[in-house]
């Protein structure tokens, strides 16, 4: 049996100020182009399928349209679940429309899947988080494909899902362990494929986990510790296939799990990462299975992330150049401060800078302007001096004290910073409706 598992698509996620729906259209038609080519009798796509809850109805549409391609009118099955970026109610939303094209979407750990027949693809068995697969494909055909679904749910739903009734102060990891167990022993016997699809975080050493992407709400720390161990996958279990972490790698432990990542890099601490998918192929075996033969397929689709650098602004115009496509995070050893002539320069020159970080090649340490104090009673000069020093790590210079002094003028100071007019003030008149709120109520 071939599977093509996938995940952490995050449809309609932006970068700062950028969108990043394009991108991911040109990425999912490779995923498809991919699928078309390799051939899976399954397709896993393993949560956080929107970025959002309440997702705009472009990405739905990219979504739906690509679970659809995917399947190709119920010539191969198609698994998608819930991650934590996901609305669960969202992702099931349009299962009646899925199961006529071979699609199953499983939104909350434990529920029931209902069974239906679409195509080569059947679902003959259901319980709570488990479902049995037949594909009618050449190789596969008859043999029993058994799935443990287990969409992103906090500690605290996950735990009511395992058992409602049991010991709410069990650690989480002992209920999951417990339930695993005792469905392995029950459905995942005899001949068959063995599958574990879950979004969740798993690590061989859960006091020591892996970290977690930009922009991820932290998983629950499940049982006093941040992450699932591994050695509660059940030995039955011919391959995991998880989703929440963004850089696609194996973790070890008694079934082969393995985190497919995700197809674009969404934040910059995943510069430099490869994107892929992750193909797999397994034979149907007994209870302990056969092992799963595991490879990538790199995708290529979106604006590279990159994080550079520059020594001045003429470095970083010149980099720039070498770099037209990319999305950049630059940051600039200056003299003094980057003016905002020379902002405007590099932002005209190019399209794709996400963030500029200047540093000064003068500056104070970060622990010394931390440790700075302010004086909130002395002259609104030196009060400016020591924001811009608290800002920028240098003191400013003749020009932009200048400057200040005009901006002054603009509103109305004298040349010794104090108000022409206290309630002009706007500090002063938030103090003056401060004291005065003690003697009056508020309207």
């Amino acid at each position: 049996m071939k599977i093509l598992h996938t995940a952490d698509w995050h449809i309609g996620k932006r970068l700062e100020r950028f969108p990043r729906l394009e991108e991911q259209r040109q990425v999912l038609q490779e995923i498809v182009a991919i699928t078309e080519e390799e051939d899976p009798d399954l397709v896993i796509v393993a949560g956080d399928l929107f970025d959002t809850f309440n997702p705009g109805s472009d990405a739905q549409e990219l979504l739906y349209h690509t679970l659809r391609d995917l399947a190709r009118d119920g010539t191969r099955g198609v698994i998608a679940i819930a991650g934590n970026h996901d609305s669960p109610d969202r992702v099931v939303a349009p299962e009646v429309l899925a199961r006529t094209h071979g699609i199953l979407l499983a939104g909350y750990p434990e529920e029931t899947a209902d069974t239906f027949t679409a195509g080569a693809v059947s679902v003959a068995r259901s319980e709570p988080g488990f479902v049995e697969l037949s594909i009618d494909r050449p190789g596969v055909a008859g043999v029993p494909i058994r799935v443990l679904l287990v969409p992103y749910a906090n500690e605290v739903r996950l735990r009511r899902a395992l058992d409602p009734a049991g010991d709410q102060e069990q650690a989480l990891q002992d209920v999951l362990a417990e339930r695993w167990r005792e469905r392995a022993q029950r459905s995942l016997q005899g001949e068959g494929i063995n599958l574990l699809v879950a979004h969740l975080m798993f690590a061989a050493d859960p006091e020591n986990p892996p970290e977690e992407p930009d922009g991820e709400r932290p998983i629950a720390h499940i049982g006093g510790a941040p992450a699932l161990s591994t050695a509660i996958v059940p030995a039955e279990v011919q391959y995991a296939a998880c989703g929440h972490l963004h850089r696609s790698h194996p973790v070890t432990g008694p079934a082969p799990l393995y985190y497919s990542g995700s197809p674009l890099a969404y934040s910059f601490a995943e510069a430099g990462h490869e994107k892929s998918v992750t193909i797999v192929e397994v034979e149907p075996r007994g209870s302990l299975g056969s092992e799963a033969t595991v490879r990538r397929r790199p995708l290529t689709a979106g604006r590279e992330l990159l994080r550079y650098h520059a020594s001045s602004v003429e470095d970083a115009l010149a980099w720039l150049v070498e770099h037209p496509a990319a999305l950049v995070e630059l940051s600039i050893t200056l003299p003094n401060y980057l003016s905002g002539a020379d902002r405007r320069r590099l932002h005209e020159l190019h399209d794709g800078i996400v963030t500029i970080v200047p540093l000064s090649a003068s500056s104070s340490t970060n622990e010394e302007r931390a440790g700075a104090q302010i004086d909130p009673t002395g002259d609104i000069h030196g009060l400016f001096a020591r924001f811009f020093f608290e800002r920028h790590g240098v003191e400013p210079d003749d020009a932009m004290r200048e400057l200040f002094r005009e901006v002054l003028a603009e509103v109305g100071r004298g040349e010794d910073g104090a108000p022409d007019d206290p309630v002009d003030d706007p500090l002063a008149a938030s103090a003056h409706r401060q004291t005065n709120s003690t003697q009056e109520p508020h309207s």
